[in-house]
């Protein structure tokens, strides 16, 4: 194994298996370094705090919406930290929830655990920050830009800023802007100056900073004259087309750059050195690398304070935050609301919020896996949208994701900012109610469109939602005093929302409708979501053209290259094939499930039929989430890992068709004169799924 390069990467182990001893597999493949990429960060969480259910008479709640629309601030009056002294979750206008949250709200003495990011993760996005400022100064592009693309990532999640400091000191005054927002970077404002760093230190870290910008503009300089003097080409006088020629040259010697190696590991070090701020509870691996820390303490506090470290956003504390180096923070304690609640006690609630959907333009975006695969365990999905501008594209996608899913039961709606909806045709608060539900019902009618009409799917949900499932909020950020009749409505509101979402963990009645299915209707739903998804992907991969679909750069593919080789992740930014094939499966088979061929009992009522539909449809996506993950991540480990290697001229293109080849064998188009592994792999799991929901398969 030592010997072939093949057996090398982590796809190969059942290849291994069929010809050496399992010891020395085992051996070869279960090294601390490699259990650390391979597991779960949930697992690390709940070996320290398990997530109480149902049987412990929990209810887990699903947060989600886009980011911006008051997700966590919604949090932070569910669990009373919306004090401007306690401050947890951190929030601010732009993309603040980087990493899962979640929290448990129960009696007894507060808790915590943090997962990392892994040490080969975080040095992967330092050295992705540092090429973009190489890149960035390569292309001749200000040093506003080069440093901006040093100290933040392009997927806005890993901030070196917040861990390094700013390479520059804030201004106390902004005589050229209109904003009167002094908290630069996107922090929320802090009143106590609680571990801020001093002038000094704000200093020294922008020098060092600033020095390693300046490293890599001189390295920028070093390696375009060497591609320069390589091809007889002056990068001044190059086509737009022979300019990204030139830059692949260009990324291929940056990749053999021990200048910029050195750059990396120098940061790289720096970042370490932060860790030692931390005194005890932290878990490291064989390398040294903190893989957890926990905490445990009565004193209520110091622990938000001790967490803070872990979730924090706020700009005077820069340069000691490891907020961007979290993958998951679990916390447990008597939280509960205060001021507005009827109830004085601790509600058994679990809250799960993650990092919101981003704005995207269309309606047929996919909602990453990172939110559908805890649809599952949820008992109550909330959608949090804004009312200002109610039901846009990404809101839509997730109401999609959880009708065609078998959720919707689960789906609690949330309109905040309801108090700042000001026109001259709003009365009242009715007429105000009445707009955002417009859009809400637009965006119901919609699902007819998208899932079929045969789906009966806008029916459903809209008879749900008006079983007192919506509700509106507005002065969230404010303290909710039960004398204001400013804030009479979201007291109400909020109220009513608990008691709903503390009863979601009780059992749903059981259904005598027994669907019965034929496995031969399967074909036209698996043929239309393959063609599809290949035709989307071509287009973005360059290689074919599709109106209103831009090919994407090559840099971005090499980018979703590298994480799927490396196993961190099954995405970049919105190039999302797991969840892109997940969804169009889900939704083309909606109409399958929707439309068995017989029943049992024949005239059962439509209430029965709909609740064995959707719990079909639940084992069935259930089973698509690990399916489709498991074809793209493990099955094709080595062919993404090829893709990532390629390098030099012409390599854009090269990765481009490699990355067409592995969506070909994952996502083959059946024909009527021959099937393939997918639609026997999906009849397989359908077979599973009918018999788990207690149906009937009527041709095997």
């Amino acid at each position: 194994m030592l010997s072939n390069r093949d057996f090398w990467q982590l796809g190969a182990r059942e290849l291994s298996a069929r010809q050496f001893h399992p010891k020395a597999v085992s051996a070869f493949y279960d090294h601390d370094r490699l259990r650390t990429v391979l597991s779960d960060p949930w697992a690390k969480r709940d070996d320290v705090l398990p997530l109480p259910g149902a049987a412990e008479g929990y209810s887990v709640v699903q947060i989600v919406g886009s980011f911006g629309v008051g997700k966590t601030t919604l949090v932070r009056q569910l669990i009373g930290t919306s004090s401007r002294k306690e401050r947890f979750p951190s929030t601010a206008k732009g993309r603040t929830t980087i990493c899962d949250t979640e929290i448990i709200c129960a009696s007894g003495d507060y808790s915590a655990v943090v997962s990392f990011l892994s040490r080969d993760r975080a040095r992967a996005l330092i050295e992705e920050c540092v090429e973009a400022a190489v890149s960035s100064a390569t292309e001749g592009l200000g040093d506003s830009v080069i440093t901006r693309r040093f100290v933040e990532h392009s997927e806005q999640r890993f901030r070196l800023a917040y861990i390094l400091g700013k390479p520059v000191a804030p201004k106390k005054t902004d005589e050229d802007g209109d904003s009167d927002d002094e908290t630069e970077g996107g922090g929320e404002d802090q009143p106590e100056a609680v571990d801020v760093l001093s002038d000094a230190e704000k200093s020294e870290n922008a020098k060092r900073i600033l020095g390693w910008i300046e490293r890599c503009k001189a390295l920028a300089q070093s390696v375009t004259a060497a591609v320069e003097q390589d091809t007889g080409e002056s990068a001044e006088t190059l086509t737009h087309a022979d300019k990204d020629a030139f830059l692949e040259l260009v990324d291929e010697r940056l990749q053999q750059s021990e200048e910029l190696q050195e750059i990396v590991d120098d940061v790289m070090e720096a970042v370490e050195e932060r860790f030692g701020l931390i005194q005890t509870g932290l878990d490291a691996d064989n390398s040294g690398w903190p893989v957890r820390w926990q905490i445990s303490t009565d004193d209520r506090q110091g622990f938000l304070h001790n967490v803070s470290r872990f979730t924090g956003n706020y700009q005077e504390r820069y340069g000691r935050l490891l907020t961007p180096l979290v993958d998951g923070i679990r916390v447990k304690g008597p939280f509960k609301p205060s001021g507005w609640a009827e109830n004085d006690s601790v509600p058994s609630l679990v809250l799960l919020d993650g990092e919101g959907l981003g704005h995207v333009t269309s309606t047929s975006s996919s909602v990453p896996t990172s939110v559908t695969r805890r649809f599952g365990i949820a008992h109550a999905i909330l959608l949090v949208d804004n009312a200002e501008a109610a039901m846009t594209a990404g809101p839509q996608a997730l109401l999609r994701c959880v009708v065609s899913s078998g959720h919707e039961r689960k789906l609690v709606v949330a309109f905040t900012h309801f108090d700042q909806m000001r026109a001259d045709t709003f009365a009242n608060d009715e007429d105000r109610k009445n707009f955002v539900l417009s859009s809400l019902e637009q965006a119901i009618v919609s699902l007819d469109q998208s899932l079929d009409s045969q789906t009966r799917a806008s029916r459903r949900v809209r008879k749900h939602l008006e079983e007192g499932r919506v509700f509106f909020l507005g002065r969230l950020n404010e303290v909710l005093d039960e004398s204001s009749k400013k804030t009479r409505g979201t007291r109400k509101a909020l109220n009513e929302v608990t008691r709903l979402l503390a009863a979601a963990h009780l059992p749903e009645e059981a259904t005598e409708a027994v669907p019965c299915y034929d496995l031969a209707y399967l074909f036209p739903g698996i043929h239309k979501a393959t063609e599809q998804f290949q035709q989307n992907w071509n287009a973005r991969l360059g290689l074919a053209y599709q109106e209103g679909i831009r090919p994407e750069h090559w840099k971005r593919i090499e980018a979703l290259a590298r994480r799927f080789a490396k196993q961190w992740d099954d995405k970049y930014d919105n190039l999302q094939p797991v969840a892109h094939l997940r969804t169009l499966l889900v939704e083309r088979l909606a109409v399958f499930w929707a439309t068995p061929k017989a029943w049992k009992p024949a005239h059962c009522t439509q209430e029965a039929k709909e609740a064995a539909i959707q719990k079909v449809t639940r084992e069935f996506s259930a089973r698509m989430e690990i399916y489709v993950s498991r074809r793209f991540r493990e099955d094709h480990l080595n062919a993404w890992s090829r893709a990532y290697g390629r390098s030099g001229r012409g390599s854009g293109r090269e990765r481009s068709n490699d990355v067409r080849m592995i969506d070909e064998d994952v996502a083959l188009i059946p024909a009527e004169e021959r099937a393939s592994k997918l639609f026997d792999d999906i009849r397989g799991l359908c077979r599973e799924a009918i018999t788990a929901a207690g149906g009937e398969v009527l041709v095997a």
